[in-house]
């Protein structure tokens, strides 16, 4: 294990040309308000109206609107030095930060942690009533198994497997502020990438309402499966609306 993780931050992460209306839905799809703005205007936090921050945004250059994590440890020189040895890249390091890569190109950042614990509740956006809480890293299968090693070496925590054979899940409780799940991709090989996922409900009606609730404001619906709805954001950025128990994060199956 590198080191105990404390908190997880989640990134949204926006090519500065569509920035401006992908920030807009995700403040208003989470019910949260802006921070003011650090880094010369790349970074802002989105605030709950009550519990702690646990996502946030940030303006690329360039590049295609994507995701990443930000784990907040202790001691990030620390927990850097044993990333490395357990496969990561680093790339970046400054006081209180290191970015990294992991064997497979998914980028992630070690933060020092600043006492964050109470995970925000769900929001209700009209008729529905959802948590963006989840981080799904998508893996080609011809990687999937070394970097799953890597992911729970880097968080020490366990891994089961999902309902479906392709998903794996790592979490370290109920009250964890962004859940880890492991898709196993069709593809063969290439980098990693991740997608985010938001609780919507127990059941598939949950999961419409919520889909129909965030077309309203500015995202696509795409294909349906048994369990989630593909969703694209203003950004083009592909997201997922997911039959799971917003105050819990779970998937209850039913018969």
């Amino acid at each position: 294990m590198v080191s105990d993780v404390r908190w997880v931050t989640g990134f949204l992460d926006t090519p500065a040309a569509r920035s401006a209306a992908a920030e807009e839905f995700w403040l208003t799809v989470t019910a949260s308000q802006a921070s003011t703005r650090r880094g010369g205007g790349a970074f802002v936090t989105l605030v709950p109206s009550s519990g702690d921050a646990c996502w946030r945004a940030q303006v690329l250059e360039a590049g295609p609107a994507g995701v990443h994590l930000d784990l907040h440890v202790d001691d990030v020189d620390e927990a850097s030095a044993r990333a490395t040895v357990a496969g990561a890249t680093l790339t970046h390091r400054e006081p209180g930060l290191h970015v990294l890569r992991s064997p497979h190109d998914m980028p992630f950042c070690l933060v020092q942690w600043a006492g964050q614990r109470e995970v925000p509740p769900p929001v209700q956006l009209g008729r529905a009533r959802t948590r963006l809480d989840q981080v799904c890293l998508d893996i080609p299968s011809g990687v999937y198994d070394d970097e799953v090693a890597f992911w729970s070496a880097l968080t020490g925590w366990p891994v089961g497997q999902g309902v479906l054979p392709e998903f794996a899940w790592m979490r370290a409780g109920d009250d964890q502020s962004v859940r880890l799940l492991l898709q196993r991709t069709g593809d063969v090989d290439g980098r990693v990438r991740a997608h985010v996922d938001l609780a919507a409900g127990p059941t598939m009606d949950d999961v419409a309402v919520a889909a129909r609730e965030h077309v309203a404001r500015g995202a696509t619906a795409g294909e349906m499966f048994e369990h989630w709805q593909v969703m694209t954001d203003p950004a083009g950025r592909a997201y997922c609306l997911t039959m799971r128990d917003p105050a819990t994060g779970r998937l209850l199956l039913t018969g």
